[in-house]
């Protein structure tokens, strides 16, 4: 299990196309806000961490039957 705590800022990695990425892109700011992330990428965190190591998180799901590759890494302080 990932080692994040509820206050930590993060880099957040949506890779998403067409639609949902022109709704990423419309919604930046907002989801910026409400997930306390620093950046908001629409490509695959690069490399490839431990899926739930301390300093990333990987999540498989499908959204709007996309399967898709969400990931998330601590932002640098």
């Amino acid at each position: 299990m990932s080692d994040f705590n509820v206050s930590d800022r993060i880099q957040l990695f949506l890779p998403l196309a067409g639609e949902w990425r022109k709704a990423l892109e419309d919604f930046r700011d907002y989801i910026c806000e409400q997930t306390l992330a620093t950046e908001l990428q629409m490509d695959p965190l690069p490399g490839k961490p431990n899926i739930g190591s301390k300093e990333a998180f990987v999540h498989a799901a499908k959204f709007g039957g996309v399967e898709v590759e969400f990931s998330l890494s601590r932002a640098s302080a």
